[in-house]
């Protein structure tokens, strides 16, 4: 036997190949945990509990879906209200817009249910191939705030593989296989179904046990794409809708007001309205980190809202909205949303007056736009 193999040059090559092996495999090991660590949340003095999407339907229980939400009750009559944030997680106003409202709101009149991470197996991966970052971070005044950017989809771990076309079970309407894993094409859900279907039956299993009066889900769009700074509602939804377009206009604020199709199925604004006594209204803002048109991804282009790629489309009228150096900013996508679902409650309230939410703390339009998100959330080091 050739002594070289234990003893000489190719032992040396053997120790190091496996060296680098064991790093590769640590750290890919670190990679994985750290892309399954979520965000911290710091609610406000508000809050009454934490619960979880399993207490209103057990077939998620002990999974990824069994989801946080946040319950504001004030223990006074009144309507209640659900927010979902995350549920595309490379939306980002969603989820930070969900979470300013946890960490600021107190309610006085009915109850809020707040749900930050709607499809918290869509933080855990981003999508293949478009150079995403796997979190981005946010200055408070006491510090940098960290958040996960992830997928519109659920996490292939969790449900795979696509169909080649995803029938939507209760319409049949068909649709490309990779949406079978989109919270927003599985509504209203059911509870023998995919991991996403599951995930939605839960939180429609909450809107019918905890008679939810309004529900809203904070998305966002491509600045090429034509449905953007939106709010989309069903038919049952149009006094309350128009109100609140009322109510916005009067501060300068414009929103295209759309009403969903009877025919577009397994989205949130037409299912909802359908499988629940809920009124839904589903949100869109402006997000230059999601189009086709942007450069490279980086913190810079999440948070403030610039690049140089869609600052020239706008100047070609390509877009569906103004573009220019100023950008769209994070916190003004954030504020955009709350004071959607601001406006939103108060004109419910005109309408029903003995079912009236009231909730103080919310940060204002133009708070939030002058002083910066950030200026609404708690710094870790501070708690």
């Amino acid at each position: 036997m050739d002594k070289k193999v234990f003893g000489g040059t190719n032992a040396v090559k053997t120790l190091v190949a496996f060296a680098i092996l064991g790093g590769l495999f640590f750290a890919g090991r670190n990679v994985f945990l750290e892309s399954r660590e979520q965000f911290p949340i710091y609610p406000s003095s508000g809050l009454t509990r934490i619960a979880h999407l399993s207490e209103y339907f057990e077939g998620v229980k002990g999974t990824a879906a069994d989801g946080e939400v946040y319950v504001f009750d004030s223990g006074k009559p009144g309507a209640s209200v659900l927010i979902l944030g995350g549920t595309h997680n490379d939306e980002p106003s969603g989820h930070v817009g969900a979470v300013t409202l946890v960490e600021n709101i107190r309610v006085k009149q009915g109850r809020v249910f707040i749900a930050p991470r709607a499809n918290a197996s869509g933080l855990t991966h981003t999508t293949p191939l478009e150079g995403f970052l796997d979190r981005y971070w946010v200055d408070t005044p006491g510090g940098k705030r960290w958040f996960k950017f992830g997928s519109r989809y659920t996490n292939p771990v969790y449900q795979w593989p696509d169909p080649d076309i995803f029938v939507h079970h209760q319409s049949l309407q068909s649709m490309a296989g990779e949406e079978s894993r989109n919270l927003n094409r599985c509504w209203p859900g059911r509870p023998d179904g995919t991991y996403t279907e599951k995930l939605a039956f839960a939180y429609m299993e909450l809107m019918r046990k905890e008679h939810i009066a309004i529900a809203a889900d904070f998305h966002e769009a491509p600045l090429e794409y034509f449905l953007i700074n939106a709010i989309c509602y069903p038919d049952k939804c149009s006094k309350v809708a128009m109100g609140a377009e009322f109510n916005l206009s009067m501060e300068d604020l414009d929103y295209t007001m759309e009403a969903s199709p009877g025919n577009l199925h397994g989205f949130f604004h037409r299912e909802v309205g359908d499988y629940a006594e809920t009124m839904p209204f589903l949100m869109e803002t402006p997000n230059p980190s999601q189009g086709r048109f942007h450069g490279k991804m980086t913190n810079d282009l999440i948070v403030t809202g610039r690049d140089g790629n869609y600052i020239k489309a706008g100047k070609l009228g390509r877009l569906f909205v103004d573009m220019d150096e100023k950008g769209w900013p994070l916190s003004l996508r954030v504020a955009r949303h709350i004071k959607s679902i601001e406006e939103i409650i108060n004109s419910f309230n005109e309408l029903n007056p003995d079912q009236a939410v009231v909730v103080e703390g919310i940060p204002s339009y133009t708070d939030l736009v002058d002083k910066g998100v950030g200026a609404f959330l708690h710094a870790p080091e501070k708690l």
